[in-house]
């Protein structure tokens, strides 16, 4: 049996790895607040107030003024526009997803050291393991070979590099660059059983990277393309509307069965974590009303879980763990996996690896 591991990993994981510096759901708009006011670097300070605006008249919740939960400002600017679709608040949905790439991208870019625990990460890979993430930043990817893969493929240049595979599996299986190939010309035919060898690069919830086309009559409709500079304004080159931005907040399940991808990514995920020897989750912290994500977690019940891993800083409270261990119950007839818990990456990459190197060699 091919041993298989599935990192999932929350917000807490980025934080990690950015040493605090990125933003937890609850601190999103201050950190947001602090990048326009004191560097300027947030560009649409209307964009800003257009939102806090919505925040306040459909929520009471002022986003310049207190913590707000962004993935539940989010999911209920989702609900009103189903149910209301109207310029405005669309206008107010644009303006929230620009204001998520730009903080994202600009706070990796102002990181004083670009090495942290995702580094320990790509040690720890196997071409089996299978990367899960609920986050919807580009520091992992670039992490991966984002950049370089990218900067190849838009370039006409098919290099094959020396970065770990999981993300150049998901350019050439699932992102639109993969129907350019040769094995993206035809339909494969169903299958009864996975194979496990590949390990995949599967970003739940989008990305700030991901490009598609809304027109559905264009051949290239929700085909997704992760685009170099997210902050500039592409378009499709099939009929050449303005190219929109895929993420999607975590909580509404409706949506993830409105565009194609997030489908397939989920569908994926479950078949990957059906096929897991062990599962580590990495700075998640299973919120109770993210149904999907239990739904999720569930599919570890029927598989082959010799091990679960949970780093966070929550481990040393029991209700934390208990929570986990609930969606985690495996049927009596099945061997019971062995539960290990760490505060940080480090800490389980030094026991697994050996001695942490020092941050920044």
């Amino acid at each position: 049996m091919i041993s298989k591991t599935i990192f999932l990993l929350g917000a807490g994981a980025s934080i990690g790895h950015s040493k605090a510096i990125f933003p937890s759901i609850r601190t999103f708009f201050r950190k947001a607040h602090d990048l326009g006011l004191n560097s300027g670097l947030i560009r649409d300070d209307a964009g800003f107030r257009a939102i806090d605006l919505y925040a306040q008249r459909a929520r009471g919740w002022s986003i310049s003024l207190e913590e707000v939960d962004i993935e539940a400002l989010f999911t209920h600017l989702e609900i009103d526009i189903e149910s209301n679709s109207s310029p405005k608040l669309l206008s107010v949905r644009q303006a929230l997803i620009s204001l998520i790439q730009e903080v994202l991208i600009h706070l990796e870019d102002q990181l004083v050291s670009k090495r942290g625990e995702y580094d320990l990460l790509i040690q720890c890979l196997k071409p089996s393991d299978t990367i899960v993430t609920f986050n919807w930043d580009l520091m992992l990817d670039n992490k991966l070979g984002r950049n370089s893969i990218l900067s190849d493929l838009y370039q006409g240049r098919s290099g094959v590099g020396t970065s770990p595979l999981q993300y150049r599996t998901f350019i050439n299986e699932l992102s639109g660059f993969g129907r350019g190939t040769w094995g993206g010309l035809h339909v494969k035919p169903p299958y009864t059983q996975r194979s496990a060898v590949s390990g995949y690069y599967l970003k739940m919830h989008g990305s700030v990277d991901w490009g598609f086309c809304r027109n559905n009559g264009c051949r290239g409709w929700h085909v997704v393309f992760p685009l170099i500079d997210p902050l500039q304004k592409h378009f499709c080159s099939e009929c050449h509307e303005p190219i929109e931005t895929l993420i999607i907040p975590p909580v509404l399940n409706k949506t993830y069965r409105q565009y194609p991808m997030i489908r397939q990514v989920w569908n994926l995920a479950a078949n990957e974590i059906r096929a897991a020897t062990n599962l580590v989750i990495w700075g998640y912290s299973l919120p109770p009303t993210d149904f999907y994500s239990t739904w999720l977690l569930s599919q570890t019940r029927g598989g082959e879980i010799a091990t679960v891993t949970i780093i966070d800083p929550q481990t040393e409270n029991n209700s934390f763990v208990e929570r986990f261990a609930g969606v985690l119950a495996f049927r009596d007839t099945l061997p019971r996996p062995k539960f290990f818990l760490y505060n940080s990456f480090g800490e389980y990459w030094k026991e697994k690896e050996g001695t942490a190197p020092e941050s920044g060699k």
